[in-house]
């Protein structure tokens, strides 16, 4: 995050600063492709994991 956000922006307010973090938060949820995860992103990943179990 600090490469990403805080080492290339530079923010005025407190309020700016928390915008963003929830702005990085969000885009880093939905749109990062995570080896670790198998190639999908936290938010496939926290989807997969609250489904519901599918009935045999």
């Amino acid at each position: 995050m600090k490469e990403n956000l805080l080492w290339v922006r530079r923010f005025d307010t407190v309020e700016e600063l928390r915008r963003a973090l929830h702005a990085f938060k969000d885009a880093y949820n939905r749109r990062w492709i995570l080896q670790r995860h198998g190639y999908r992103t936290p938010a496939q990943v926290r989807a997969d994991q609250t489904a519901p179990p599918m009935a045999a």
